[in-house]
């Protein structure tokens, strides 16, 4: 019997905070940043050791992000995501009973924070797609059919780069028609 119990993603999904609003229609920056923001919060419900006292919010931002949140940069590093410790522990040969029990508790911890950060990752994923319309979802589906190991990070980051280009189209449209006929290469 484990000594560590990961979480699973279920769990994680129950102690998240309530959903904000869905976006409505195509996912724009605003709506996009917004929620982030409620994922950030989330990513941060389940309690885990060291991370700067940050839990889990190294799962749902990249490092230069992630640096807004620290209180100090010079001494507090971008945590690195767990690596799987295998199927089991790895035993130091000619030792006691105990030295082999310590080392099954380790690798039983590792295993637990490995699961923990792949359930979290998996649980942002599912939150920010309940949050986006169907459409878009649909979308995103073809693209992670793909790669169906996408984390959550690089799917935020395929809704940004897809549909945030849409807000500088709209501004376009709403220029005097004579401007908007006027191309890159026509501009001398």
């Amino acid at each position: 019997m484990s000594t560590y119990k990961p979480l699973t993603k279920t769990e994680m999904l129950a102690a998240f905070p309530d959903s904000p609003a869905s976006i409505a229609g195509e996912p724009t920056m605003k709506e996009l940043i917004r929620v982030l923001r409620h994922l950030i919060d989330a990513s941060q419900f389940h309690q885990s050791e060291a991370n700067n006292g940050l839990n889990l919010l190294h799962i749902c931002l990249p490092e230069d992000l992630y640096r807004a949140f620290i209180t100090d940069p010079a001494a507090q590093a971008y945590p690195q995501r767990a690596q799987d410790p295998g199927q089991g522990p790895t035993y130091t040969p000619n030792q006691d009973a105990a030295v082999w029990a310590n080392e099954k508790l380790a690798w039983e911890r590792q295993k637990q924070i490995y699961a923990e950060e792949k359930n979290m990752d998996a649980a942002l994923l599912d939150r920010f797609l309940q949050l986006i319309s169907k459409d878009y979802k649909d979308n995103f589906n073809l693209i992670k059919n793909r790669n169906p190991n996408m984390s959550f990070m690089e799917c935020y980051q395929w809704f940004l780069t897809t549909y945030t280009h849409a807000e500088k189209s709209e501004q376009a449209e709403k220029m005097p028609a004579v401007y908007r006929k006027i191309t890159p290469l026509q501009v001398q």
